[in-house]
């Protein structure tokens, strides 16, 4: 289990923003079809986060971090819904973690969209 003591206030944040979020689109039996309009963009995050979009490099930590919490907690990734607006593909800071590769992106999106299995928040 992770400490979540070792989370950020921001990190902790970033990680019940995507909690919500991921409640909010998930669904059983997801496919590749429905995944675009389940993403959420860096700038949107920011948004979300009381940020300005051009803030989005802030965002590269914290999703780490949330990387080692879903390895940790065994969750799947839920820093794959977060991709850029130009390519809606994840950014140069995604799969940091070594259970999560760019390479699989399109699978961790898939898992993290077709699960039930994350808490409602984190404190």
């Amino acid at each position: 289990m992770f400490d979540n003591s070792s989370l950020t206030p921001f990190s902790v944040k970033v990680l019940n923003t995507l909690l919500y979020h991921q409640r909010r689109v998930r669904k059983p039996r997801v496919t590749a079809d429905d995944v675009p309009p389940r993403m959420l963009s860096y700038g949107d995050l920011c948004e979300m986060l009381d940020r300005e979009k051009r803030h989005a490099i802030c965002l590269c930590e914290p999703l780490a971090r949330i990387e080692e919490w879903c390895v940790a907690n065994d969750r799947p990734n839920l820093s794959a819904l977060v991709v850029s607006e130009a390519t809606r593909r994840p950014g140069e800071c995604y799969g940091r973690s070594p259970q999560f590769s760019r390479d699989s992106w399109e699978q961790d999106i898939l898992d993290c969209l077709g699960t039930i299995n994350y808490p409602l928040h984190i404190c």
